[in-house]
Order: structure tokens, then C-alpha cells, then sequence
């Protein structure tokens, strides 16, 4: 699977946007129907690892790049993305994790929840108000993902290069 992002052509750098502060997750070891996932803002550190990662034009693997954020994640095997529009009974579905409640979850179609799942529970999710990148909504990523740096020549009225992340592999 491969996920793409676009910088904007004013920008040096286009970053993988997740979560922020610290979340509380009811029933984190074992959710069930009827509990709640607290779905935190936007971290702060996100940013910085990612758009160094463009600037520099190299590859890292995803789990790398999101240690590096600072994100309060120890242990995660799948990161899910959703389009604020996806609705709670498609999250639920394609996480695989039953009837749950996303609190605080922004419905706003320019905001993206990115969801981190480890061996099938909910460890962090966080509203991303910039969405630039991550897994195509209802797909997932893993850690063992490639992130690479790619160049893309736009054609009029620009005629310039933006460059875009791809996550891929890792499945």
C-alpha cells in the first residue's frame, strides 16, 4: 500500500500529522461495546521529524520517524486513518474494535483521525486539523513502513516541483 502526501509548493517541507496531550483510553487492554477512546488534539512534535525527513530527501522506516515525534506512543502495529466524514460504525469496522464511542472525535471533512493500534486495541488517536499524511482513510501502515521523499513535477500554471511522502510496504 503506498500513501501519499502532497506539500504545498510554498512550503520546504510536508509532514505526517498525528495526535497531541495525553489521552485517556477507558478500557485500554480490553475495549468493549459501549467504551470510549478519548481522541486527543494535535501533538506538537510531530512535525519536525517528518519534515526533516523531506528536506533531506532520504528514507526512514515509519516507526523511526514516529518515535522521533515525541507522540506518547510506546508500542504500536498499525496506524489507521480517517477522514473526519468516515463514520463511527466505519472506524469501528475497519479497526476491528467493536462498538466504540470516539470522544472529542472532530467530524469536519479537514480534519483526519489517525488511530494507533496495538495487537488489536486502541493505544492513542488524535484529530490532525492539517492532514498532509497518512495511511489512505480506512487503510493502515505499519512501523516496518518506508517513508521516502519523492519529487513531483507539476506541470501549469506552476510548472515547479513539489515533493510528497510515500509510505509503503510494511503491511
Amino acid at each position: 500500500m503506498e500513501i501519499k502526501a502532497m506539500a504545498m509548493r510554498w512550503m520546504a517541507v510536508s509532514t505526517l500529522v498525528l495526535g497531541t496531550s495525553a489521552t485517556t483510553l477507558t478500557g485500554c487492554d480490553s475495549l468493549n461495546a459501549g467504551e470510549s477512546v478519548e481522541v486527543a488534539s494535535e501533538p506538537t512534535g510531530w512535525d519536525a521529524p517528518f519534515s526533516q525527513l523531506l528536506a533531506s530527501h532520504n528514507s526512514s522506516k515509519l516507526g523511526d520517524v514516529v518515535r522521533n515525534t515525541g507522540v506518547p506512543v510506546e508500542e504500536w502495529d498499525k496506524l489507521y486513518s480517517f477522514t473526519g466524514d468516515a463514520s463511527p460504525e466505519r472506524v469501528n469496522d475497519t479497526v476491528g474494535i467493536g462498538d466504540i464511542e470516539w470522544v472529542n472525535r472532530s467530524r469536519s471533512t479537514d480534519v483526519t483521525m489517525h488511530v494507533f493500534v496495538s495487537n488489536g486495541k486502541v493505544v492513542y488517536a488524535f484529530n490532525d486539523q492539517q492532514p498532509r499524511n497518512g495511511a489512505t482513510s480506512g487503510a493502515f501502515s505499519t512501523p516496518t513502513a518506508t517513508v521516502t521523499p519523492r519529487a513531483i513535477e507539476r506541470g501549469y500554471p506552476t510548472n515547479d516541483t513539489v515533493w510528497v511522502l510515500d509510505i509503503s510496504g510494511g503491511e
